[in-house]
């Protein structure tokens, strides 16, 4: 598990002719064209503001952030070229931003081209004018410094009726993999019910940054929502010990809940937006588990047995298990368990 803890708000300017800066005071001034307005309500809302008028620059810049709460707000001539960048660049893009298109009027009409998909994701915060978007940040800004719940969570002692793994003792046993294909199944993903579900997390410390530009998007795509459920997973709080335990549990229930999550990251995968393990040949990975004592006793039990058709024990996990490079972190959840296994 990571700690993650990233409030920073960035505010990227296309093109966006705000002059949105931080005065020594680190508000932000907005310059309308009649007046210039300092307001309290944005201190604290960001300390990173970057202009640019190049899309492609930009657009490196985009790439470098790595989850952070974003706005975008691009001038309305150049948004469509700024949408067909990002889409062109998608899987190597990191956050969720709240897109706003700038005009001086809102008579114009927004057209993407048709093979742009995902379009209410690009559209949905749509055309605002100045005083608009002035009222936008605000909102933001209220929300941002929101009181936060923050979350402890503590070490999963499973029992010995919640089996994290099941063993391959007969040769029936094989047919198992096949009761989890239906995962893998992602003609149909219906992740609203799942972000319904989760909501209350938009209000957790833990998670706020990760939880909140998913409820607030709308049709986000697959590439960036994918890389957002495997971050919140990593997240050392409360979800992903709540996600085991609940399949533990009642997989049936917990199946419904879950599925879209599942079935989301397993796309991202196929879209090649998440990278698979492939790439991390050669590299040592490292995962700490609690186990019962019972539980224990049958792994030591297993891994003596020896049958003819395979050459290897083989264990099939009933929940995700995260894997770090770094053994320091595997040790520090270890270091919560009596009876473990790195």
């Amino acid at each position: 598990m990571e700690d993650f803890n990233n409030n920073a708000l960035t505010i990227i300017l296309i093109d966006a002719e705000l002059e949105l800066n931080n005065n020594s005071n680190k508000n932000i001034n907005i310059q309308d064209s009649e007046i210039n307005i300092s307001i309290p309500e944005f201190k604290n809302l960001s300390n990173n503001i970057k202009e640019f008028h190049d899309i492609n620059e930009a657009m490196d810049e985009i790439k470098k952030l790595k989850f952070n709460e974003t706005i975008i707000i691009v001038n309305k001539k150049k948004f469509v070229d700024f949408v067909i960048m990002f889409n062109k660049n998608i899987n190597d893009i990191c956050i969720i931003p709240k897109i706003i298109i700038f005009s001086e009027s809102k008579s114009q009409k927004l057209k993407l081209p048709n093979d742009i998909q995902n379009k209410n994701f690009y559209t949905f915060f749509g055309i605002k004018i100045r005083k608009e978007i002035k009222d936008f940040l605000k909102k933001e800004a209220e929300e941002n410094n929101k009181e936060l719940i923050e979350d402890y969570p503590k070490a999963s002692h499973y029992t010995d009726s919640e089996l994290i793994f099941q063993f391959i003792k007969r040769r029936p046993d094989l047919l198992l993999p096949l009761f989890y294909t239906i995962l893998l199944d992602i003609s149909e993903t219906n992740n609203y019910l799942f972000i319904e579900a989760m909501k209350s997390y938009k209000n957790n410390a833990n998670y706020k940054t990760l939880f909140n530009p998913i409820i607030s998007c709308k049709d986000i795509p697959i590439e960036l929502l994918s890389k957002y459920y495997a971050r919140i997973y990593t997240v050392d709080g409360n979800f992903s010990l709540k996600m085991k335990r609940d399949i533990l549990k009642d997989y049936n229930k917990a199946n419904i809940i879950y599925q879209p999550y599942i079935k989301t990251i397993y796309e991202g995968l196929e879209l090649k937006a998440l990278k698979p393990l492939t790439t991390f040949e050669g590299i040592q990975l490292y995962n700490a588990q609690y186990f019962t004592e019972k539980q224990l006793e049958e792994l030591n039990e297993y891994r003596l047995m020896t049958v003819d058709y395979y050459e290897f024990p083989i264990l099939i996990s009933r929940i995700f298990l995260s894997f770090s490079k770094d053994i320091s972190i595997a040790e520090h959840t270890m270091n919560s368990y009596i009876k473990k296994i790195l």
